[in-house]
Protein backbone atom coordinates (compact mmCIF):
# COMPACT_ATOMS: atom_id res chain seq x y z
CA UNK A 1 0.00 0.00 0.00
CA UNK A 2 1.02 3.60 -0.48
CA UNK A 3 3.09 4.98 2.46
CA UNK A 4 1.45 8.38 2.01
CA UNK A 5 -1.93 6.87 2.86
CA UNK A 6 -0.56 5.12 5.95
CA UNK A 7 1.15 8.33 7.13
CA UNK A 8 -1.95 10.47 6.52
CA UNK A 9 -4.15 7.99 8.37
CA UNK A 10 -1.65 7.87 11.24
CA UNK A 11 -1.63 11.67 11.42
CA UNK A 12 -5.42 11.74 11.68
CA UNK A 13 -5.44 9.09 14.40
CA UNK A 14 -2.81 11.03 16.32
CA UNK A 15 -4.92 14.18 16.07
CA UNK A 16 -7.86 12.24 17.52
CA UNK A 17 -5.69 11.13 20.44
CA UNK A 18 -5.30 7.49 19.38
CA UNK A 19 -1.54 7.27 19.89
CA UNK A 20 -1.42 3.46 19.95
CA UNK A 21 -3.20 3.16 16.59
CA UNK A 22 -1.14 6.01 15.13
CA UNK A 23 2.11 4.24 16.07
CA UNK A 24 1.02 1.09 14.22
CA UNK A 25 0.07 3.11 11.15
CA UNK A 26 3.33 5.06 11.14
CA UNK A 27 5.15 1.74 11.44
CA UNK A 28 3.24 0.45 8.41
CA UNK A 29 4.19 3.58 6.46
CA UNK A 30 7.88 3.20 7.27
CA UNK A 31 7.81 -0.50 6.38
CA UNK A 32 6.14 0.31 3.05
CA UNK A 33 8.82 2.92 2.31
CA UNK A 34 11.79 3.31 4.68
CA UNK A 35 12.78 6.50 2.81
CA UNK A 36 9.45 8.21 3.50
CA UNK A 37 10.66 11.16 5.60
CA UNK A 38 7.18 12.51 6.32
CA UNK A 39 6.22 9.27 8.08
CA UNK A 40 9.36 9.29 10.24
CA UNK A 41 8.85 12.97 10.97
CA UNK A 42 5.21 12.52 11.95
CA UNK A 43 6.01 9.53 14.13
CA UNK A 44 8.73 11.51 15.86
CA UNK A 45 6.32 14.38 16.50
CA UNK A 46 3.78 11.94 17.94
CA UNK A 47 6.38 10.55 20.33
CA UNK A 48 7.48 14.07 21.26
CA UNK A 49 3.89 15.06 22.07
CA UNK A 50 3.52 11.92 24.18
CA UNK A 51 6.62 12.88 26.17
CA UNK A 52 8.89 10.21 24.68
CA UNK A 53 11.72 12.56 23.70
CA UNK A 54 14.40 9.90 23.35
CA UNK A 55 12.15 7.78 21.14
CA UNK A 56 11.35 10.86 19.03
CA UNK A 57 15.06 11.59 18.65
CA UNK A 58 15.75 8.01 17.61
CA UNK A 59 13.04 8.11 14.95
CA UNK A 60 14.35 11.36 13.51
CA UNK A 61 17.88 9.97 13.49
CA UNK A 62 16.73 6.98 11.45
CA UNK A 63 15.84 9.38 8.67
CA UNK A 64 19.25 11.02 8.92
CA UNK A 65 21.08 7.70 8.85
CA UNK A 66 19.11 6.46 5.86
CA UNK A 67 19.90 9.64 3.95
CA UNK A 68 23.62 9.19 4.66
CA UNK A 69 23.46 5.65 3.30
CA UNK A 70 22.29 6.87 -0.07
CA UNK A 71 18.55 6.98 0.44
CA UNK A 72 16.85 9.77 -1.46
CA UNK A 73 15.14 11.40 1.49
CA UNK A 74 13.60 14.82 1.10
CA UNK A 75 14.12 16.56 4.43
CA UNK A 76 12.19 19.59 3.20
CA UNK A 77 8.98 17.94 4.40
CA UNK A 78 10.24 18.38 7.94
CA UNK A 79 9.86 21.87 9.29
CA UNK A 80 12.92 23.91 10.18
CA UNK A 81 12.40 23.59 13.93
CA UNK A 82 12.40 19.79 13.72
CA UNK A 83 15.53 19.80 11.56
CA UNK A 84 17.31 21.87 14.20
CA UNK A 85 16.07 19.56 16.96
CA UNK A 86 17.45 16.53 15.11
CA UNK A 87 20.82 18.18 14.63
CA UNK A 88 20.96 19.16 18.29
CA UNK A 89 19.95 15.66 19.36
CA UNK A 90 23.04 14.20 17.71
CA UNK A 91 24.98 15.56 20.69
CA UNK A 92 22.35 15.26 23.43
CA UNK A 93 21.93 11.90 25.11
CA UNK A 94 20.43 12.10 28.58
CA UNK A 95 21.42 9.32 30.93
CA UNK A 96 18.79 9.91 33.60
CA UNK A 97 16.17 12.40 34.69
CA UNK A 98 18.78 14.31 36.69
CA UNK A 99 20.39 15.31 33.39
CA UNK A 100 17.61 17.83 32.80
CA UNK A 101 17.22 19.15 36.34
CA UNK A 102 18.44 22.63 37.00
CA UNK A 103 20.19 23.33 40.33
CA UNK A 104 18.23 25.40 42.80
CA UNK A 105 19.37 28.87 43.54
CA UNK A 106 20.61 29.61 47.04
CA UNK A 107 18.49 32.31 48.66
Amino acid sequence: MNPYIWAAWAYLEARLGNAKVARKLYDAATVASPEHAAAWHGWGLLEKRQGNLIRARDLWLKVRRASRLGGAIDMTVCNRKTQLMVRASLCWVPRCSSAVRMPRRQE
